[in-house]
């Protein structure tokens, strides 16, 4: 089929039209993926008190469970090709998954109505599990199983205070995507950062040769050193402009990717342990007058997980960043998934599928502020209350372990994704039957990982003095001014703007937005409408180059990129 894309058709009216029904079907077209899941459960389990003891019944729970999960996947041909622009091949997963469980949980009262022992309640609780996942595809089997178990004690001194502390595990097989998807072979566009930027290698005016610049290559110390540890020319790769025939090769360009069901991968597995207190401030106790329209409860929870082992789907370009941009000297393990041609040196493919990360761990601060209340209004009393939440990181890790037993640990509290500070609040007003709302939410200032920071550099080049060496070093900074057009002069006469060191924005600032809604409720009807962003507060401004975005806006972080809008709910319940 050919396809006239200078028609005249095409360049009229906005979006334009082929010249025949038969070119537009022949490009445009759509792929239809069908999958379809069974799922099978049989469980059983006897539940009730089993004995009497003095602060209480002592309740217990003893069960067995059967899931059988099958997936099919069934992919038009177009999906199953990758024909679609921007889309690679995928047939999906195909496969079986039998989980069996095996599980018990006491309560047990241990004091309850004594002086300095109000109650004291203990719960214990554990699992066991074995999973098989069988991959249609190939026709592999997998087995594991684990055992989980959680401890729960609530201990209230006095009756406006609870105490409170629960220790616990997790486990979670691998799921039929992450071990029945099915291989995959495709080609993708990769980027290169062993290839000297093209601004890099110019001609010289001086000269006329083509000369590298270092203070034009925008590739920090890191990366170009892990290129000369793979064993590339940092300078030379990409062009051939030294040499008796110049050209330059393009970047990014086409590899293999790999991807597909992995085999061998291990289970989830995470040790929590959480431990807080509730307080019911005591009005009654404070005031003598107190008419019992004032609430107030405090939490405060402080918790520590570890996750080991868990499984995380990579892409091509994760896996490349990660090797030549993060790492130091290749030490990442990513690395060992690019397959380099050993004559030129170009990029031949990058294998991603399912991997197990090593260690992730967290722990942070939960506050928890309620307080409710009755407003009078001249004759009418209406309820109003206070709802913050906040949350504070301490800690956010991820460990990886490469095959030699070389430990990279990446910290990111504090980083963007991380803020030390989440805060939420929210005011409400009931009015019979309506409901205001007023909401803010919070979010601290994040900084790039203090190595990731770019050093002072101007637009000419020059950076600052050395002081090991004492040479001022090269370091172009591309957010500097330099030179602008003097307004006052009739030709083109440049005058310095002031700036003399800068470098790229590697933080966000914090973030403040505002919602505010007003909700109706009767019988089975809720209609609600509200703004989001009320004053059209835009994200931070941050550099591309530094920290992932859009027009200069951070993106994934949960920052407000659409502005204000308006939403409309109605919801009946029949």
């Amino acid at each position: 089929m050919l396809v006239n894309l200078f028609a005249p058709s095409v360049f009229a009216g906005i979006t334009g039209e082929f010249a025949s029904a038969a070119e537009r079907d022949y490009l445009f077209s759509e792929s239809v993926f069908d999958t379809v899941i069974n799922q099978e459960v049989v469980s059983a389990f006897a539940t009730g008190t089993i004995l009497s003891a003095p602060a209480g019944d002592i309740a217990m729970v003893l069960g067995l469970e059967k899931q059988v999960l099958d997936i099919d996947s069934i992919p038009d041909f177009i999906a199953d090709q990758g024909l679609l622009v921007d889309f690679t091949s995928n047939g999906g997963a195909k496969g079986e998954q039998i989980v069996e469980e095996a599980f018990f949980e006491f309560g047990v009262p241990l004091l309850a109505g004594l002086k300095f022992a109000q109650e004291l309640n203990l719960e214990f609780s554990g699992r066991h599990t074995s999973t098989t996942n069988k991959n249609g595809y190939k026709g592999t089997e997998s087995t594991d199983s684990g055992k989980t178990f959680s401890v729960k004690m609530s201990y209230r001194p006095i009756d406006d205070l609870l105490l409170r502390a629960t220790r616990g595990t997790a486990f979670r097989a691998p799921n039929l995507r992450e071990t029945a998807l099915r291989d995959e072979t495709d080609t993708i566009n990769v980027y290169d950062y062993c290839y000297a930027p093209r601004g890099a290698v110019a001609l010289d005016n001086e000269t006329g040769q083509y000369t590298y610049f270092r203070d034009r290559d925008f590739r920090d110390e890191q990366t170009i050193n892990n290129c000369i540890a793979a064993g590339l020319d940092p300078v030379n790769m990409g062009h051939t402009l030294f040499t008796n025939n110049p050209s330059r090769s393009p970047n990014p360009y086409s590899a293999e990717y790999l991807t597909g069901g992995a085999v061998g991968l291990n289970s989830e597995t995470s040790d929590s342990i959480t431990f807080g207190l509730v307080y019911d401030i005591p009005y009654a106790n404070l005031f003598a007058n107190y008419d019992g329209t004032q609430n107030t409860t405090i939490g405060i929870t402080r918790y520590e997980l570890t996750v080991m082992d868990s499984i995380i789907e990579l892409s091509p370009g994760y896996i490349n960043y990660q090797c030549y941009v993060q790492s130091n000297q290749l030490n990442s393990p990513f690395c060992d998934k690019i397959t380099r041609d050993a004559t030129t040196g170009d990029i031949l493919s990058v294998s991603t599928g399912f991997l197990n990360r090593d260690e992730e761990t967290a722990n942070g601060i939960d506050f928890n502020i309620l307080h409710t209340s009755t407003l009078n209004i001249g004759s009418n009393a209406y309820d109003f209350g206070i709802d913050v939440t906040a949350n504070t990181i301490r800690e956010r890790n991820l460990k990886y372990v490469n095959d030699d037993g070389v430990v990279t640990l990446n910290e990111y509290a504090t980083e963007p994704g991380f803020p030390k500070w989440n805060i939420f609040t929210r005011a409400f007003l009931e009015l019979g039957d309506f409901r205001l709302t007023w909401q803010t939410n919070y979010m601290s200032r994040v900084d790039q990982d203090p190595d990731d920071v770019d050093q002072w550099g101007s637009a000419y080049g020059f950076g600052t003095i050395n002081e090991e060496t004492g040479n001022r070093e090269l370091i172009t900074a591309d957010t500097c001014y330099g030179t602008t057009k003097d307004a006052e002069a009739n030709d083109t006469t440049q005058v310095p703007v002031g700036d003399v060191l800068c470098r790229d924005i590697g933080f966000i600032k914090s973030y403040v937005t505002h919602n505010a809604s007003l909700y109706y409720y009767k019988d089975n009807l809720i209609v609600g409408l509200g703004v989001r962003n009320v004053f059209d507060r835009e994200p931070p401004m941050v550099d591309p180059s530094e920290i992932d975005s859009k027009s200069n806006a951070p993106l994934g972080y949960g920052y407000s990129l659409n502005g204000r809008n308006y939403f409309l709910n109605v919801q009946y319940n029949f």
